[in-house]
């Protein structure tokens, strides 16, 4: 399960940070991310596929209506979908609250860095997502699933 999880948490943050540098989340990290699911769902003897699965189709159903009022883009929309297989069920409570509080905290520092409050190379790249109008979103997903996700491995028997 450790190397499992050491690929997700490294797939995710690479997710992560190319979203938060480019705005953009491929197809090809995307279908990484849902073919991890199998040895993720193997190792738990996919006792809980259909929790799983249920976690996914809410997350894109949600962020499918967010996309069609062009709240947040399609990559998002497929990444959502991808992330609910891991954080499953039981855990969307969990990942919804830390989603509010990542959110909140990358709102304050947009407001902060990207208004002129200190530099370097993050200061400037808020400055240049409060100026597009932009949000990377993905960002603010993978930082909440996964802690998320490590709570459900360490709740797991």
């Amino acid at each position: 399960m450790a190397l499992v999880m050491v690929g997700l948490v490294c797939l995710i943050s690479r997710i992560a940070w190319t979203d938060f540098t480019t705005l953009k989340i491929s197809n090809a990290s995307v279908l990484l991310l849902i073919g991890l699911y199998v040895p993720f769902g193997a190792l738990g003897k996919f006792e809980s596929f259909g929790a799983d699965v249920a976690a996914s189709a809410l997350l894109f159903t949600i962020s499918f209506a967010l996309w069609l009022m062009r709240a947040i883009g399609a990559g998002d929309v497929k990444l959502y979908a991808a992330l609910g297989l891991f954080v499953g069920m039981p855990y969307l409570g969990v990942y919804a609250v830390l989603l509010l509080a990542v959110t909140v905290l990358f709102l304050l520092l947009l407001f902060l860095l990207g208004n002129g409050f200190g530099s370097g190379l993050f200061s400037t790249r808020f400055r240049q997502i409060k100026e597009s109008g932009r949000a990377p979103y993905g960002l603010l997903m993978c930082i909440a699933a996964v802690p998320s996700i490590l709570l459900r491995v360490s709740m797991s028997p």
